[in-house]
């Protein structure tokens, strides 16, 4: 059984991976995004080595939720995936409001938009 799970979350990890490439891709660091469509995708630029050289340190991918209109309240599904698809994490729903905070280690990560409230924005950084 571990075995099947094992390689469907490397499948889901390779799927996230090449599917991203084809979807409008943001940076990470990214602030206030207007999501247009479902599946748009943040990464962290792998030519950019902000944190010094790659370990298993831990720091924490936060994602922020924010909205257009504010007469109604905001969320996004996402999924967070290490950018050699070795994890693939969540899906998470992020309320406005209420930042996620996801710990990571120093590998490129990204973040997979899988469904959200029209007029939602979203904010990708790390801490």
């Amino acid at each position: 059984m571990k075995k099947y799970v094992s390689i469907i979350i490397l499948v889901s990890g390779l799927l996230f991976v090449s599917l991203s490439k084809a979807q409008a891709q943001y940076p990470i660091p990214s602030y206030q995004v207007e999501l247009a469509q479902e599946n748009t995708t943040f990464e962290e630029d792998e030519n950019v080595e902000l944190f010094g050289p790659l370990s298993m340190e831990e720091s924490q991918l936060i994602i922020e939720v924010g909205d257009l209109n504010p007469s109604q309240a905001s969320w996004a599904t996402v999924i967070v995936c290490s950018l050699d698809g070795l994890d693939v994490l969540g899906p998470y729903t992020v309320m406005e409001g209420t930042p996620l905070a996801v710990n990571i280690d120093n590998r490129e990560w990204g973040v997979k938009v899988m469904n959200y409230l029209e007029g939602a924005v979203l904010s990708v950084w790390r801490e």
